[in-house]
């Protein structure tokens, strides 16, 4: 069993836009995107026996992604979303249910490889489906740090659910439009989108969590991080978006490869911002992004 990888959690799927097919999912994206950047990712997830789920693991091998965790599934077909974008590049999604990731089982090799590791990754969505939401909840409790990716994807909106997982999540991420929708969930005020009052909902749901690091992104405006309840502020940098699929997923790696690695975070707050943008200067969610263009971003 490796030792000291990052373990992510939840959906593998195929994302469906107008003219191609594209491999996503959020867990999936954070892990490609934490390999590229020389961490060990283990993938737990489950695919179904057919061509779609062959694919997704040949593509996660050829990213260095470790696959062995991933089950396969008689019954269920791979994961597919429907995904539509608007004059702007933003997308919206019809995420297929059933799907082979809704029925992710625990066992002793993936509780182990949680327990190993330095960070487990996850999100809400993996959760709509009892099978994998059970599994969710007994791989957290092997976890020493989690990494919680709010993912609000009506009708799949479990506050129950995502309010348990906020309170065990040592560091918490999601964009303004999710902080605002779900602060009234969790009994506070209802917010708009400033700065302002983004930051003073961010402080409030780290008292109520007791995460150690909560962070909003902005799209096009950058992203907000309160750190050790410190907070810092990045407005973002002005590209050509072509689409967004993916871009929060590779920030959120940039960001927890910046805090596992100890980088200052306003410089990790200005990687995982770039990383964000030059996403969106690419169709689909993964593409390569060197250090050079990281480096030519923040000097643009």
């Amino acid at each position: 069993m490796k030792t000291e990888s990052v373990v992510c959690f939840g959906e593998t799927l195929w994302d469906i836009l107008p003219g191609e097919k594209v491999a996503g999912g959020a867990p999936m994206n954070v892990a490609i995107r934490l390999a590229a950047w020389g961490h060990s990712v283990q993938l737990i997830s489950r695919v179904g026996h057919d061509e779609d789920g062959d694919r997704l693991l040949e593509l996660l091998q050829q990213q260095h992604v470790d696959i062995s965790l991933i089950q396969k599934d008689r019954e269920y077909p791979s994961g597919k979303v429907l995904v539509s974008l608007n004059q702007s590049g933003n997308a919206s999604y019809e995420i297929v249910q059933p799907s082979a990731w809704d029925a992710i089982e625990a066992t002793d090799r993936n509780l182990k490889a949680v327990a190993a590791s330095k960070a487990f990754v996850f999100g809400s969505l993996a959760a709509r489906s009892e099978v994998s939401a059970a599994t969710l909840l007994q791989l957290c409790e092997a976890a020493s740090k989690r990494v919680f990716d709010v993912n609000l994807r009506k009708p799949f909106v479990d506050i129950v659910l995502i309010k348990s997982l906020i309170q065990i999540s040592q560091i918490i991420k999601l964009n303004d439009e999710e902080l605002i929708e779900l602060m009234p969930l969790l009994g506070y005020s209802k917010i708009k989108n400033t700065e302002n009052d983004l930051q003073t909902a961010m402080n409030w749901l780290r008292l109520f969590s007791g995460a150690e690091t909560i962070c909003v992104t902005r799209g096009a405006e950058g992203a907000l991080l309160l750190h050790k309840q410190m907070n810092y502020v990045h407005p973002g940098y002005t590209v050509t978006v072509k689409d967004t699929i993916g871009s929060g997923d590779s920030f959120l790696a940039t960001l927890l490869a910046g805090l596992l690695n100890n980088i200052p975070p306003d410089e990790i707050l200005a990687n995982a911002c770039a990383v964000g943008a030059l996403v969106a200067t690419h169709k689909g969610a993964n593409p390569s992004i060197s250090e050079a263009d990281i480096i030519a971003i923040k000097k643009a």
